[in-house]
């Protein structure tokens, strides 16, 4: 729970600051390299284009799930921000 709420911190840090936007990579976007190679490789059905972009020392099988699990916090945490925005804070009130 320590780790949830530390990201949480840190997602609404960047939120606050407006760092949010100086994150965003040109290869994170639709015309990147890293889409422009998968298009490619999808469109030759040649996979090893792609294959440069994956960083592929101390890949396991453990190393992957404990990505995954991350992820899923991640993802999570996104949605309850989301949730938050949109729905604002569950508040408990006296409906007397």
């Amino acid at each position: 729970m320590k780790k949830r709420t530390r990201i949480f911190a840190i997602l609404v840090a960047i939120m606050f600051t407006g760092i949010s936007g100086v994150l965003y990579a040109h290869c994170d976007s639709y015309d990147g390299p890293v889409i422009k190679d998968a298009l490619k490789a999808l469109e030759t059905n040649n996979v090893s284009l792609v294959l440069k972009w994956i960083d592929q020392k101390d890949e396991t099988v453990d190393k992957g799930r404990e990505y995954v699990a991350a992820y899923i916090d991640y993802t999570h945490t996104l949605e309850a921000i989301h949730g938050i925005s949109e729905n604002g804070a569950l508040h408990h009130t006296n409906s007397e």
